[in-house]
């Protein structure tokens, strides 16, 4: 009960700011006391409607929308909010203060497992116990235990001894070269003018690690599903895409079926989602290798401007990429330039770029120099792909194949190069 007035005093104190930041972390159900669950619902609406508070606007809340304001007994929510506000506390213990509530949640789950083993111990698998008190732990806190140095290093050595790179590597293999893979815990963002192909190149990854056997995990906050399994379709099939949203089709459909059943071997998910905790609920339930997010800037989130809400959303992503041991692929928009020149991406162009540079491990950007330029489109494009970031790497620029008809990308070789370009 103390750990919980204290948490409260500094939510109220920090108002709207300091709120933002626990949000998505405690729920109401973390508190035991029915008027802190009142009250900490009441100030998650402020930050739902994104609306400043301090003591005064939160009693007024209450009293006009709490379930106990229309008891029989009625609370006096002024002197509850005082007396929670008379704690002297420290916001810089608010961690610690969040980590308790994290062991309450945790206990109570593993209680609520206990309770449901049955009374003979000899039908309990111990395997399946103990995994779904893993499965807590990680869904509770989203971290993983403590990793001592001397134990990952010699971990390091051997991927080394085994001239192992990092677990992802990319089908395109310019691309990789220059990447040298994605490791899980890493953020891969790609960027790009409108109608640049970063949703194609999103799909084209997806297929690449589905094929490699890797849980893929693709969350679209502008295609639905079925327009994503349909271009999945176009590029795996030779298949136009802009035939397929006709309805028009030069192959059998029976023949067409026995193809797509070989696609049943692939672990994807298609997600549609809005915001970037939905993407971290998918995670926890689907516990991918790879997770996929187009685009950036379509997800909503706390902050009054755009810079806030992507600055959000990023770091938010970020976290879920390392918390969970997941290679992360985010697609994002980029500005238009100001001068309203054709010509090829910066770094700068990011829309919101501070805090997405800043977080990226990688960042590359799109030019389909063609389209943008001469407003012309063929059956094989060159793309440009720039690299703008890259932590562990060089950064330059690579050509790669582009086929917009059935959105696909692949490697340059000799004789390739259409049109002599």
């Amino acid at each position: 009960m103390e750990i919980e007035r204290a948490f409260l005093a500094n939510l109220i104190t920090g108002g709207l700011k300091e709120a933002r930041k626990v949000k998505e972390i405690i729920k109401v159900d973390d508190f035991v006391v029915e008027m802190h669950q009142e009250i900490y619902q009441a100030i998650a609406k402020f930050v739902e409607d994104d609306r400043p508070f301090d003591a005064p606007l939160l009693i007024d809340h209450l009293r006009s929308h709490s379930k106990l304001a229309n008891m029989d007994t009625p609370v006096r929510y002024s002197k509850v909010i005082l007396d929670i506000l008379e704690w002297k506390v420290s916001p810089t213990l608010q961690g610690e203060y969040i980590e308790k509530f994290y062991e309450q949640r945790l206990r109570r789950q593993i209680s609520a497992v206990i309770e449901e083993l049955p009374d003979n111990f000899d039908k309990v698998d111990p395997a399946d116990f103990f995994k779904k008190i893993d499965d807590i732990k990680k869904e509770v806190k989203g971290v993983s235990e403590f990793v001592k140095l001397s134990d990952i290093m010699s971990k390091v050595l051997d991927s080394i001894e085994k001239q192992q790179g990092v677990e992802f590597q990319f089908s395109l293999m310019d691309l990789n070269h220059s990447l040298a893979g994605l490791a899980r815990g890493e953020l891969l963002l790609i960027g790009g003018f409108t109608s640049q192909g970063k949703s194609s190149l999103c799909i084209q990854m997806a297929m690449d690690f589905a094929e490699q056997g890797k849980k893929v995990l693709f969350c679209s906050s502008e295609m639905s599903e079925f327009e994503t399994a349909r271009r999945v379709l176009g590029n795996y099939c030779n298949l136009v895409i802009s035939d397929l949203r006709q309805g028009k089709l030069d192959i059998d459909i029976s023949e067409l079926r026995e193809v797509v059943d070989t696609l049943k071997s692939w672990k994807v998910v298609l997600h549609v989602i809005s915001t970037a905790e939905q993407v971290r609920k998918a995670v926890l339930r689907y516990q991918p290798d790879i997770v996929i997010v187009d685009h950036l800037h379509n997800l909503r989130g706390s902050g009054r401007s755009s810079y806030d809400r992507t600055t959000y959303n990023i770091k938010t992503l970020q976290e879920i990429a390392l918390m969970n041991r997941v290679g992360m692929i985010i697609a994002s928009q980029l500005h238009r330039p100001q001068d309203e020149k054709l010509r090829p991406p910066r770094i700068s162009d990011l829309r919101e770029s501070g805090a997405v540079e800043e977080t990226a491990n990688s960042i590359i950007m799109l030019y389909w120099k063609n389209q943008r330029e001469n407003g012309k489109i063929s059956e094989q494009e060159i793309m440009e792909v720039r690299l703008v970031k890259n932590r562990d790497g060089k950064i330059g620029k690579l050509s790669i194949l582009f086929e917009p008809r059935y959105c696909r990308f692949k490697d340059i070789f000799k004789g390739d190069i259409p049109n002599g370009k």
